[in-house]
């Protein structure tokens, strides 16, 4: 016995066609890479000490945190958002969605981010990052 599919309402359309967006995916990669970024900033901003022999206070241990959330999550954020952002473009391109995307896209973004330092940690970060985008897509597919 088969039941009858029902049809889509204008509102489940819209949402759809939302979440298909490039600049939605890349915005959501971005919010969510802030938020990676600020967690990553409580867990490592606590632990700088400039003097040794003395413990720090309540407060500048909050000020070094503070700084070190912005940081964390202005880059978590800037990574996740050119990384969706490439990987959706490349999707349309190409018109295809399979491995290769994540692996180009790693590529591009290892590349991109690598070439503020010069040629050879260019390709360098175009590997890592690539061959990072690949294990990755390889587990969660």
């Amino acid at each position: 016995m088969l039941l009858p599919m029902q049809q889509p309402t204008g509102v489940e359309i819209t949402m759809q066609r939302l979440s298909e967006n490039c600049a939605t995916k890349a915005s959501i990669a971005c919010i969510l890479g802030y938020g990676v970024g600020v967690a990553f900033g409580i867990f490592f901003g606590g632990n700088t000490w400039t003097d040794p022999s003395k413990a720090p206070s309540l407060r500048e241990t909050w000020i070094e945190m503070r700084g070190q959330m912005r940081t964390y999550g202005k880059n978590f954020a800037s990574i996740g958002l050119m990384f969706a952002g490439t990987e959706c473009a490349l999707e349309t391109l190409r018109a295809k969605s399979d491995w290769r995307k994540g692996t180009m896209t790693g590529a591009i973004i290892g590349g991109v981010l690598g070439l503020r330092a010069g040629i050879k940690p260019a390709i360098l970060g175009a590997a890592a990052f690539s061959a990072f985008s690949t294990v990755i897509d390889y587990y969660l597919r």
